[in-house]
C-alpha cells in the first residue's frame, strides 16, 4: 500500500481524501501507512463541536495553530451551555440523582444510582470540580478571549452554528460531551445564563467582527433577541449565503390575570421597539449573496391584545431584492399582506422554499394562500402555527377576524391542515383552509 503513494502527486491524493467520510473512511485511509496518515490529516476534522470546557479549548487551540489542519475545519458548532451556580450540596445532589432514577428518559442519567455513599460522594466531587473549572473560565472571560483568538485562524471555516438549548441539534441531546465521563447527564450544563444564549453568541459575533471571514452559513438559536445589538458590520459577512436566527422573546413573562394558560412577555414590546429602529433590516440589506434567510421568534403576546416582536418591514426593507434568494422562513411576526406579496413578487423567479408560521396578516388567508400559489413555483412549502387574518370589514369599519391553530409539525405530524397547506402551495388544488374550520378563538 505504501508503494502506491509515490505513483500519484499529492494533489490527487488530496482530491481522493476530500471524498471520504470523515467519521469512518478517512480513519481507515490514514491507518494504511504513514504516507496516507499525513495526506489524510487535513481531512480528519472537517467539523468541530465546541463546549465551554478547558479540554475542548486546548484541543481546538492546537488545531487552530496547526499550519495545515487549521485550513480544513469547515464547520464549527458552538454549544454555550453552562452549569447553574452555586453548585449543589452533596445532600441536594443525592436527592436529585435519586429522583432522576425514576424518570424514564435514558438521556437524563448515565447509569444506575451508585451503590455506596463513597461512590455517590465521588460523583458529587467530580460534578463540583466541573462547575468550578467552568466558573473560572466564565469569571475570567476565557471563553470570549478564546473564540476571539481561534476563529480568525480557521481560514477554511464556512459554517458556524451557535446552538443553545439543542437548537438545530435535535436528536443529539444524549450524545457524548466533554462532561459525560465526569458529570451525570442529569447534571450537565444547559441554558443557565441570562439573557438566554447571549454571551456565547455575542462572543462568536465579536470574533467575526475582527477577521476577514469567508463564512457562507451562520445559524444562531435559540438566543435572546438582544443579540441583534451585537451583530457585526454586514461587510464582515458579505460572503454569507445562508443566515438563520431563532430569537427568544419569552425570557421574562407573567401570567395574565383570569387566564389559566396565557402569558404576556415583557420582552415582546422591548424587542419590537428595537427592531422598529431599522438597524436589523439595514444589516440584512447589506448581505448581497443571501440564498436562504430565516428569522423567527419564540413568542408573541396574545393578551391583552395580539402583539408581535417585529413586523415584516422591520426585518426586510421594503423594495429590497436579493437576486439569489431561494428559501425564506419567517415566524411570529405580523405583516401587511401587500408588503409580503410585494416581496414575493420581487423574488418569484428564484424563490423555491417558503415557510411561514405564527403570522398575522391584514387581509384573509383564504385570499393570500391562493395568491402565493399562483405567483410562485415552490418546490417546498410549510405553513403552521397560529394564523391570524381578517375575513371581512363591517360597514362600521369593524374587522371580523379569522384564526386557525395549525400546531407545530415538530411536535406532531398529524395536523391535517398544516400538511395539506404545504402540498397546496406546491401542487395547487383546493385550499384546505375554510372559515368553517377556523379555531374557536379569535
Amino acid at each position: 500500500m505504501a508503494a502506491m503513494a509515490p505513483r500519484f502527486p499529492p494533489e490527487v491524493w488530496h482530491i481522493v481524501c476530500s471524498y471520504l467520510d470523515a467519521s469512518s473512511d478517512i480513519v481507515s485511509f490514514r491507518r494504511a501507512c504513514q504516507a496516507f496518515a499525513d495526506m489524510g490529516q487535513p481531512f480528519a476534522l472537517p467539523s468541530v463541536v465546541l463546549y465551554i470546557h478547558q479540554g475542548d479549548f486546548d484541543n481546538m487551540r492546537a488545531v487552530a495553530n496547526h499550519p495545515v489542519r487549521s485550513k480544513y475545519v469547515h464547520a464549527l458548532e458552538f454549544v454555550p451551555h453552562t452549569f447553574p451556580e452555586p453548585s449543589l450540596t452533596l445532600e441536594r445532589f443525592i436527592h436529585i440523582y435519586s429522583h432522576l432514577q425514576h424518570i424514564p428518559y435514558e438521556v437524563l442519567i448515565s447509569g444506575p444510582l451508585p451503590s455506596s455513599d463513597t461512590e455517590l460522594q465521588q460523583n458529587c466531587t467530580r460534578y463540583k470540580e466541573a462547575v468550578r473549572q467552568q466558573a473560572e473560565i466564565l469569571n475570567n472571560h476565557h471563553d470570549i478571549a478564546f473564540l476571539a483568538e481561534v476563529i480568525p485562524k480557521l481560514i477554511g471555516l464556512r459554517r458556524i452554528l451557535v446552538s443553545n438549548c439543542s437548537w438545530r441539534r435535535e436528536g443529539r441531546e444524549g450524545a457524548n460531551t466533554p462532561f459525560t465521563e465526569t458529570v451525570p447527564k442529569g447534571f450537565q450544563p444547559w441554558d443557565n445564563l441570562r439573557p438566554s444564549g447571549y454571551r456565547g453568541a455575542k462572543a462568536v459575533l465579536s470574533a467575526l467582527e475582527t477577521c476577514n471571514s469567508k463564512l457562507e452559513a451562520l445559524e444562531i438559536g435559540t438566543v435572546s433577541w438582544r443579540i441583534i445589538d451585537a451583530l457585526p458590520s454586514p461587510d464582515r459577512l458579505s460572503s454569507l449565503t445562508s443566515l438563520t436566527l431563532a430569537l427568544d422573546t419569552v425570557d421574562d413573562r407573567s401570567r395574565i390575570p383570569n387566564a389559566e394558560t396565557l402569558y404576556t412577555s415583557t420582552e415582546v414590546p422591548k424587542c419590537r421597539k428595537l427592531f422598529e429602529l431599522g438597524g436589523f433590516r439595514d444589516f440584512l440589506a447589506g448581505l448581497p449573496n443571501l440564498e436562504a434567510l430565516g428569522v423567527e421568534f419564540t413568542y408573541s403576546n396574545e393578551l391583552p391584545m395580539l402583539q408581535y416582536p417585529a413586523g415584516l418591514d422591520d426585518i426586510i426593507k421594503p423594495g429590497h431584492h436579493w437576486p439569489k434568494l431561494r428559501a425564506l422562513n419567517l415566524g411570529n411576526i405580523d405583516m401587511e399582506t401587500e408588503g409580503l406579496m410585494g416581496f414575493l413578487e420581487l423574488h418569484k423567479d428564484m424563490l423555491l422554499r417558503l415557510e411561514l408560521h405564527d403570522i398575522r396578516i391584514t387581509t384573509s388567508w383564504l385570499k393570500l394562500l391562493p395568491d402565493i400559489h399562483t405567483l410562485l413555483s415552490l418546490k417546498q412549502a410549510s405553513v403552521w402555527g397560529d394564523l391570524y387574518g381578517v375575513q371581512a370589514v363591517t360597514e362600521d369599519g369593524e374587522e371580523m377576524g379569522e384564526h386557525w391553530d395549525l400546531g407545530d409539525p415538530s411536535w406532531s405530524d398529524d395536523d391535517p391542515f398544516s400538511h395539506k397547506l404545504g402540498l397546496y402551495l406546491v401542487e395547487g388544488g383546493t385550499c384546505p383552509l375554510k372559515h368553517a374550520n377556523m379555531s374557536n378563538t379569535i
